[in-house]
């Protein structure tokens, strides 16, 4: 299996290979999906950093830069992260199957007192 296979199934650690071998930050699957949102999905901040320091744009990830996709999915750390580089923890924006907003995240035991 190639390796940009690997990180799409949650091999995100292979990131850092990945770039060794010459392949650029904002590299996208055969759907267009970029390895930025493949590590946000999988919650994978380190290799995030990673890409950004090697090219990768941030607003990539969408519409406040993907803080509603992170509370969603429980990536707590992530959120953080993201709220670090400028997302809007009051903006409520609807993730697909759920109408919750971001700002229950924030009262999230995991998360209170982060930002």
């Amino acid at each position: 299996m190639a390796l940009l296979d690997e990180i799409t199934n949650g091999r995100t650690d292979l990131v850092f290979e990945y770039l060794a071998a010459g392949n650029p930050a904002n590299s996208t699957d055969t759907d267009g999906v970029s390895l930025l949102k493949w590590c946000a999905y999988y919650g994978d901040v380190s290799a995030m950093k990673y890409l950004l320091e090697k090219g990768a744009p941030l607003e990539s990830l969408g519409d406040n830069l993907g803080l509603d996709a992170a509370c969603f999915h429980g990536h707590w750390r992530l959120s953080k992260f993201l709220i670090e580089r400028g997302a809007d923890v009051n903006s409520c924006q609807e993730v697909p199957g759920n109408r919750r907003c971001m700002r229950r995240c924030a009262r999230r035991s995991e998360c209170a007192g982060t930002w």
